[in-house]
């Protein structure tokens, strides 16, 4: 259990160290105070620099915010459980030691070793999809595939590069690696897709992912209009990552006809 403990208190501190986007929003910060202080007093539009930066700060603040909730939502849902489980197995089986067969026993504790196992995995993709550690050194491409490793068993990732992969700025490989996951997983738990495929295509001054399936399907349009059920799905929280580091985002399905999820992003 002690090692257990060990694993957990490090997750946590993983967890606690999730600054990516936090790190854009301290650049922002400044930006705006700096844009303030040279307007003076002049009249602000909706188009005014300091506005813009205001705007894209309350964006990541929101972002971020939906992302502590989300991922707190999983982890109460997922590796906790089945955590708190094992703690209470464990206390029965110690109960039984020496009452009940010793097969039966050993039967037991095997079983809390698959359950905390498959906690750990759980929780360690989760963190790795919300943090992807390398994602600078490694690159996006090699970060996604690992991602897709991951999910082996639940749906098939299938990833292809057009041209030759570039280094990406942080705030872009971190928007794209989002993105990139939350379609996957938008098309195995929602679209019941079997596999998936994700297109990387390096342009001269430009990066084009595409995430393609050919599960259910929905009706956009309807979906859009009801906001609320949009959020469940991650459409607007990927539209605003993309659109917060100067990309175009685009989402095509039809019902039975699968998703294509379509991000554009400027490398300089």
């Amino acid at each position: 259990m002690r090692s257990l403990e060990s694993r957990l208190e490090g997750l946590a501190e993983r967890r606690a160290g999730m600054q990516s986007e936090r790190h854009q929003l301290g650049q922002i910060r400044p930006l705006a105070v700096e844009l303030g202080a040279d307007q003076g007093a002049r009249l602000v539009t909706a188009d005014d620099p300091q506005v813009v930066c205001r705007r894209a700060e309350r964006q990541l603040q929101r972002l971020v915010a939906q992302d502590h909730e989300a991922i707190s939502a999983m982890i109460m849902s997922g590796p906790l459980e089945d955590l708190a489980d094992v703690v209470l197995a464990v206390e029965l089986i110690g109960r039984r030691v020496g009452r009940a067969p010793a097969l039966t026993v050993t039967t037991e504790v095997t079983q809390c070793k698959e359950v905390t196992r498959r906690a750990m995995a759980r929780m360690h993709r989760l963190l790795f999809q919300i943090s992807p550690q390398g994602l600078e050194e490694e690159g996006l491409v090699t970060s996604v595939r690992r991602a897709g490793a991951d999910l082996v068993g639940v749906v098939t990732v299938r990833v292809q590069v057009v041209g030759e992969e570039r280094h990406l700025s942080l705030a872009v490989g971190l928007a794209a690696f989002r993105v990139v996951v939350e379609a996957i997983e938008n098309a195995y738990r929602h679209g019941r897709a079997e596999e998936v495929e994700a297109v990387f295509t390096f342009l001269p001054g430009r990066l084009q992912v595409v995430v393609a399936d050919h599960g259910e399907g929905f009706d956009v349009g309807a979906t859009e209009a009801r906001l609320g059920r949009t959020r469940s799905l991650g459409l607007i929280t990927m539209r605003e990552r993309v659109e917060n580091v100067g990309g175009s985002f685009e989402i095509r399905s039809a019902l039975g006809a699968g998703t294509e999820v379509r991000a554009v992003f400027d490398v300089p």
